[in-house]
């Protein structure tokens, strides 16, 4: 249920884990049961609330591009010619489509540096969602998140670990290559991997022929292999 609401249109730079913040998250209980008995449709089920949101106030350039304030501590004005954040065009479309408001009931925080505490991303995350409604952020979609009873929507940003390669034609893929082992590298880094092999074969041959206990016959008998076994 709802514990506590925002007053005012949005607390700038909270700080992460406050203890004595109270819990803003809206209280869905009665649309849940609506919905479960079929009274209401999905697309409707959040029309009217009051949804409050987390979201980090980025100071730096780049990341500022997600989501930062202005001089005023407000939202800016996309009216005006400047650029709200990519957080907050993805915000008020999910409004849109959902009926509801997020902007009278905002917060913003200071970004969090794990190196100075003893949290981690994760925790940061739980405390968000235990807080708010929402936590807008770029969060990675876990097993251990997931645990939690964390809910992820649809992703708009894939961070998972996939192997691409350039797009070729079907006669492109049909056609055998013998020398397509050579691709991943310009010409120039294959000669430099040879030269190198080839300059530390011969450094360690001449090494063996300085140590008094190696076998001389193979240094003169096998040089070839000695540069390079």
């Amino acid at each position: 249920s709802n514990v506590a609401a925002l007053d005012a249109p949005m607390l700038a730079n909270v700080s992460n884990f406050n203890a004595s913040l109270p819990s803003f998250r809206a209280d869905v209980c009665e649309r849940q049961r609506l919905l479960y008995q079929d009274s209401i449709n999905l697309p409707d089920a959040l029309q009217g609330l009051n949804l409050s949101v987390i979201t980090t106030n980025y100071p730096r350039a780049h990341e500022n591009l997600m989501f930062s304030l202005n001089d005023n501590g407000e939202i800016k004005d996309s009216q005006k010619g400047l650029y709200p954040g990519f957080y907050v065009q993805i915000l008020d479309e999910l409004a849109k489509r959902g009926g509801f408001d997020w902007r009278g009931s905002f917060v913003a925080s200071s970004p969090f540096i794990p190196e100075d505490s003893n949290k981690t991303f994760t925790d940061l995350l739980s405390w968000q969602v235990d807080h708010f409604d929402i936590s807008m952020e770029y969060w990675s979609r876990s097993t251990d998140r997931m645990s939690l009873g964390i809910s992820f929507p649809e992703h708009f940003y894939d961070s998972s670990i996939i192997l691409v390669g350039s797009q070729r034609s079907k006669e492109e893929i049909r056609t055998l290559d013998i020398w397509s082992f050579l691709t991943p590298f310009e010409q120039s880094v294959w000669l430099y991997i040879f030269l190198s092999v080839l300059l530390s074969g011969m450094t360690y041959w001449l090494l063996e022929k300085l140590n008094n206990s190696n076998d001389e016959r193979s240094l003169f008998d096998k040089p070839m292999a000695t540069l390079f076994f």
